[in-house]
Parts: structure tokens; C-alpha cells; sequence
């Protein structure tokens, strides 16, 4: 340490930190006790106050003390970096060494950088009616004794009499600009803030007010502190009604989500590629934060094998053991921290693009005429297809994460153990034709499964809606076995899915513990001697493998289903919209006691082509007539569900 202070402040080994230097304190001293410590502490206790909540009135302009602020810690933010140019000119510009100024003048500016972004979230805070914190704004002021006695140093050294050299003079300039920034900051605070400005509550007196993610500041938004008065609030049981959990972020309301899916939808268009450009760049962009976590993720192994090195050898200073940890620790929480936020993010996006496949779907189905698909065709779309297309969401990054993972364990495992990882390597690799197969077969089984289940929806329908016809003629035993024959097929499609992800995982679950005996074997029968390091960071690196080992089968499997919903999601998108002028003539009737004309009309409640339709050539009715007309009795017997459908009965009475 003292051969640290003695290199940096130019000194001698045995008194590095001088405190005096003739009839002032020494310059080390100064800047590294007077100012770089406080400058330290002031940027920490800045960024305590970065998350502080807005007020709901935030938009409002600040007072001016609040701006004069402001402006004086942009000022003095900017003068330390300023002043490391003419300490880096020769001759005798500074009065310590160059490492010394950028060390002080990079702290200063952080230090001031930090404290003005604390200001700037104050003053749209309930703190913006005073004068805020009076701990913040004292500490705003502990480094000015440094700067006084810089003042005095260059007082003392005749930095002012000739002959004027730039350097020194340029140096002072900026000095005494620093102490006027201050001083003027200190008027800033000292003005009062705007008094309080009565605002109309969202809520009645007495009820809290709503909690939303909007408006918060980013460090809230990064620990979640915008959740605390939600969490008091379910503590306190006071949970009972809808509007008392958090209000919708303004980019998940359906009318934000609908206004930019439509900005990139027309009709005929693919439908990935208005997802795309709705919602693209946002989740493209989240994949850096999971690469980063990812990155991070790599740190503990490493340091871990950093750690036991330092602990079997015994020959590092202690001062490594504890970076070391330090080190494992930091990565651990860091890694966690991002991918907590990726794991958020992305389920807000998943449910932005959802919505907006929602609003499409509805305003698709509102628009089909007499070709639509089965009711049970289109629940199945709404529900189950377009949560399995969101599945895309979360398998996407994984199909490009959990291959980088898996290469770069597989890397630092051979930089372990030498070529023995080659064993668990081709033992991995021998599974992958196998998980191909079973994948094919989940997507083979998964596309049977969802056209019983289409049937079987359809089939309830036609029950729910003729139920009367149904209890009327004693049918529920016929029509129960029908609709316990569907699901027995759909069931049956239902188990084998399961059964192959069953096995799936069975395999991919124990891989990592084979690949470690496997590996240990190896590398024992190449005649190396296993040691403490190479094991732990060996066992550590293979408990790796096991994320991307049993996830990347899932992962391959909702790839597959993502895309066999897209593909019936894309089918009804395409289907021709209904006009009502191909089918109704707005033209009155020739005849005025013709209140109804049908020409050339089809009529059938399955799709188009099916067996069961109604054709009718022409046919007029008059006032005061009544028209019934009655299907073939054969239909009892084949749809024995559509007999109630079949009668089409008119009764006009026009007075």
C-alpha cells in the first residue's frame, strides 16, 4: 500500500501521504482525503436517492433554486475534466503528479454526474415543493475545503505574478469557477421550492393511490421498489377488489397494442412479419441481456477455480483470495439480477405481441361471412394456438443461448481436463438423433391431438345449442358416446406427447451425471491425477450442462408447435373476408307486397361442399304469409343435432 501511495503521489516510501508541505496541507492529502473521499461519498449518496418515485405532478416546471442547481452540478461535472488538459501540459502546471489529477478530477466528475442526476429525479418528486434533502445538499458541499486550499496553495506559490505561465493560470481560472459553481449552488439551495399545487386525486380521499409501472425512475423499475406499496397492501389483506392490484403499463393497454400491430398489418400480409415490425427490435434488443447474463454466468466456474487454486496452493497474497470471492459473489447476483430482468421483459413483450394476435383474431372472426370455420376451429385458435405461437418468444433466444452455452462449457471443460471431455461430448451427441426423433414424433402427435380437439369443441357446440331437441328425443346417451369417443382420441394423441417428453427428459436429466463419471474415467486412464481444482471446476461446469441439456429438447418442441399454429393462425387470416352486398340486394322489392326475395340462395350450417345444404331457386314472400319449409327426415339420423337447425319459419304481419 505504501509503495501504491508513493508511486501516485510521487513521494517517498517512507512518508507516501504527507499531510503538511511547508504552510499548507499537503497536495496528496488534499486531493485524496479532502476531495476524492468526498467526492466518493457524494456520488454514493446521490444514487441513493436515484429511485425515487415521481410525484403526480411531475410534469410541472421546477422552481428555479432547483435549476440553478442543477445547472451548477452540470457546471462542476464538466471543470474537473476541464482542468486534467492543462495538468497534462508541461511546464509546472500542476502541483502533484498526473497520475494524482485524473484520479481526483475522474472522481469529481462522477461524483457531480451522479449528484445531478439525483437532483434532476428529486425535483420532479414530492421533493420538488422544498428544497429536498438536507443530508444530499450538505454533502454537496465537503469537498469545497479541497478547493479552498488548492486556492491557497496557488496564492502561496504566486501562480499570479509573472512571469504568467498558462498552465498554473488556466488551472486557477477553473478553480475559481468550481468555487463559484458552488457558491452558486449553495443559492440554489437556499431559494424556496414552488409552493404545493392542489391536484384532482385519481381516487377518493382516504384510498391509496393506484400503483403503475409508468413513471417510475429506472433504478425502481430495475429492483422493483415500484411493487413495495403493492406488497403492504396485500400484507395488510386490503386485496379484495380489481382496481386495487397495479394499473396496466400504458404499452400493454389493448388500444396501444392494436394502434401499432395495425400500423404493420394489411390484409394478405404474413403475420410473423407484422409481429416483427411490431414488436421485433424491442425482443431482438432483449437478447444482448441475455447474452450478458449468459456471459456472466461462465464467471463462477472460473473463479470458483480461481478460488480452490489460491486455497490448495497457499502461495497467493491473501488479497486475491478475497477478489476471488468477492468476484464468484458479484457474478452470481449480477447474473441473477439480468436475468430476472430478461425473464420480466420478455414476458412483457410475449403479452404485447399476444394482445395484438388476440385484437387480429377477433376482428378477423367478426369479419368472415357464410365460410368460416367451425365455431370450435376458431376457440382453439384464440386460445390454444396463439399461446403456443407467443411460445416462439421464449424459445427464440434460447435456440441461439443454450448452443453458445453449451460450446463454451464444453471449451473451458477441455481446457480442464484435456481431451477426456471427449467422452461426454460423443455421448451427448448420441442423443441428438434420438431427441430428432422424438421431437418429430411430439409434432406429428401434437397436430392429430389438435384436430380431435377441434372436432370434439365443435361437437359441444352443436350440444349446447340444441339441447332442448336433445332432451326432447332422449339422444344424450348416443351423443355422449360420441363425444366420449373424441376425447378418447384426443386423450390417446394427449398421452403419447406426454410419454415422449416423459423420456425425453428421463435421458437429458441424467446425461450430466454420466458425462462426469464418464469424463473423471477418461481423464484417469490417460494417466493424469485428478486435483481438488480440476474437480470442483470440472463438477461445476458439467452442473452447467444442465440447462441447456434438458431445456433444448423443449425448446425444439415449442419452435415446432409455434410454428403449426402460425401456420393454422396464417390459414384463418387468409380466408376471403364477408361482403354483404354479394349477398344482399339493397334495391326494394318489384312488387310492393313482397316484403322478402330470394334468388338462387344457399343455405347450410357447415362449411361450403358440405352434405348438408339448402338450395332454393327463387322464392317470394307476400304480406301476410306464413312460409315454413322442413328438411329431409333423413337428416335425424345422420346429425340428429341439426334437425333443430332445419326448420326455417317465417310469420310476417304487416299492419
Amino acid at each position: 500500500m505504501e509503495r501504491l501511495l508513493a508511486q501516485l503521489c510521487g513521494t517517498s516510501v517512507l512518508q507516501p501521504l504527507p499531510v503538511w508541505e511547508g504552510d499548507t496541507t499537503g497536495h496528496c492529502f488534499t486531493q485524496l482525503v479532502l476531495g476524492a473521499l468526498p467526492h466518493a461519498l457524494l456520488a454514493v449518496l446521490s444514487a441513493c436517492y436515484w429511485g425515487t418515485p415521481r410525484s403526480p405532478d411531475y410534469n410541472l416546471p421546477c422552481s428555479p433554486g432547483w435549476r440553478l442547481r442543477l445547472t451548477a452540478s452540470f457546471l462542476l461535472s464538466i471543470f474537473p475534466l476541464l482542468d486534467l488538459l492543462p495538468a497534462a501540459l508541461p511546464p509546472g502546471a500542476g502541483p502533484g503528479p498526473i497520475g494524482l489529477e485524473v484520479l481526483a478530477g475522474g472522481v469529481a466528475a462522477v461524483a457531480w454526474i451522479s449528484h445531478g442526476l439525483a437532483l434532476w429525479v428529486l425535483s420532479r418528486s414530492p421533493h420538488g415543493h422544498s428544497r429536498g434533502p438536507l443530508a444530499l445538499a450538505l454533502a454537496a458541499f465537503l469537498p469545497a475545503p479541497a478547493l479552498v486550499l488548492t486556492l491557497l496553495w496557488h496564492c502561496q506559490r504566486g501562480t499570479l505574478l509573472p512571469p504568467l505561465l498558462p498552465g498554473p493560470l488556466s488551472r486557477l481560472c477553473l478553480l475559481i469557477l468550481q468555487l463559484a459553481s458552488l457558491v452558486a449552488y449553495g443559492l440554489g439551495w437556499a431559494v424556496p421550492g414552488l409552493p404545493r399545487v392542489p391536484w384532482e386525486p385519481l381516487l377518493p380521499e382516504g384510498q391509496e393511490p393506484e400503483i403503475a409501472e409508468d413513471g417510475e425512475s429506472w433504478l425502481s423499475r430495475f429492483s422493483y421498489a415500484w411493487l413495495a406499496p403493492l406488497l403492504a397492501r396485500g400484507a395488510r389483506g386490503n386485496l379484495q377488489q380489481p382496481q386495487d392490484v397495479c394499473r396496466l403499463p400504458y404499452r400493454l393497454h389493448p388500444t396501444y397494442l392494436a394502434g401499432v400491430f395495425q400500423a404493420h398489418w394489411q390484409e394478405g400480409a404474413q403475420l410473423w412479419r407484422a409481429l416483427y415490425g411490431a414488436f421485433g427490435r424491442c425482443y431482438l434488443a432483449l437478447g444482448l441481456l441475455k447474452l450478458v447474463g449468459t456471459m456472466l454466468g461462465f464467471s463462477g466456474p472460473l473463479l470458483l477455480s480461481l478460488l480452490v487454486g489460491f486455497l490448495e496452493e497457499g502461495q497467493e497474497p491473501l488479497s486475491h483470495g478475497l477478489l476471488y470471492a468477492l468476484g464468484l459473489a458479484a457474478g452470481a447476483v449480477l447474473g441473477a439480477v439480468l436475468q430476472n430482468q430478461y425473464g420480466y421483459e420478455l414476458r412483457k413483450v410475449t403479452l404485447q405481441a399476444r394482445g395484438a394476435v388476440l385484437n387480429i383474431l377477433y376482428r378477423k372472426a367478426s369479419q368472415l361471412g357464410p365460410r368460416r370455420p367451425p365455431v370450435g376451429e376458431a376457440l382453439n385458435l384464440l386460445g390454444t394456438d396463439s399461446e403456443r405461437l407467443l411460445n416462439f418468444a421464449g424459445s427464440f433466444h434460447e435456440a441461439w443461448g443454450l448452443p453458445l452455452q453449451l460450446a463454451i462449457t464444453l471449451y473451458l471443460l477441455h481446457q480442464q481436463v484435456g481431451v477426456a471431455f471427449v467422452g461426454g461430448l460423443i455421448l451427448a451427441l448420441l442423443l441428438v438423433p434420438v431427441n430428432k426423433v422424438i421431437a418429430t414424433r411430439i409434432m406429428a402427435s401434437n397436430q392429430e391431438m389438435l384436430q380431435h380437439k377441434d372436432t370434439r369443441v365443435k361437437l359441444m357446440t352443436e350440444l349446447l345449442s340444441g339441447m332442448r331437441v336433445i332432451k326432447f328425443f332422449g339422444w344424450e346417451q348416443v351423443l355422449e358416446a360420441r363425444v366420449e369417443a373424441w376425447r378418447a382420441q384426443e386423450l390417446g394423441r394427449l398421452r403419447v406427447i406426454k410419454y415422449l417428453d416423459a423420456a425425453c427428459v428421463y435421458l437429458w436429466a441424467a446425461l450430466p451425471v454420466v458425462i462426469s463419471i464418464v469424463i473423471f474415467i477418461t481423464y484417469v486412464l490417460l494417466g493424469h491425477q485428478l486435483t481438488a481444482t480440476k474437480v470442483f471446476t470440472a463438477l461445476a461446469l458439467v452442473r452447467m450442462l444442465i440447462l441447456p441439456l434438458n431445456n433444448f429438447p423443449w425448446v425444439i418442441n415449442g419452435l415446432l408447435e409455434a410454428k403449426v399454429s402460425l401456420d393454422r393462425i396464417q390459414r384463418f387470416l387468409d380466408l376471403p373476408n364477408h361482403n354483404p352486398k354479394v349477398y344482399y340486394s339493397q334495391d326494394p322489392p318489384t312488387e310492393p307486397s313482397t316484403v322478402l326475395e330470394l334468388h338462387e340462395a344457399l343455405f347450410s350450417w357447415d362449411p361450403v361442399g358440405a352434405s348438408q345444404e339448402t338450395f332454393i331457386r327463387h322464392l317470394e314472400v307476400k304480406k301476410l304469409l306464413l312460409v315454413t319449409s322442413l328438411c329431409d327426415l333423413q337428416t335425424a339420423h345422420t346429425h340428429p343435432v341439426q334437425t333443430s337447425k332445419c326448420f326455417v319459419s317465417w310469420i310476417i304481419h304487416v299492419r
